[in-house]
């Protein structure tokens, strides 16, 4: 991968994951329903998209968002990972404080998470 500034994590990897799949902006922002001018503005870093676009990308790619933003390689292909990290560098009740704060839809979609992980 080339270059990537810190200020453009996102940017950097959409563009690399949309190249990996061998995609034109056009033709990406097709398949996605969304216009090439946001793609474009995504991976040049004017824009951020919101988590439901996040999760549309992410899905597209068969990432998991974590990778996504940039937060680490190593989200790229196994969510029981993401777990693992978070188990390490936070305690239970860290994790029960933080999740307390999510709203009902968060919540569910965590919910649908841990679901797909005891699998």
């Amino acid at each position: 991968m080339s270059k990537i500034s810190k200020n453009n994590m996102f940017g950097a990897y959409l563009s690399e994951l949309r190249k990996t799949k061998g995609k034109t902006q056009k033709k990406f922002a097709e398949e996605v329903h969304m216009s090439e001018s946001t793609i474009a503005h995504y991976e040049q870093g004017r824009r951020t998209p919101d988590i439901e676009t996040l999760i549309i990308l992410a899905d597209y790619f068969g990432v998991n968002i974590e990778y996504l933003l940039g937060r680490s390689a190593k989200f790229k292909d196994n969510l029981s990972t993401l777990t693992e990290y978070y188990y390490e560098d936070i305690t239970y009740l860290d994790l029960i404080a933080t999740i307390k704060q999510f709203n009902k839809h968060d919540k569910a979609l965590l919910y649908e998470l841990i679901k797909l992980m005891e699998k």
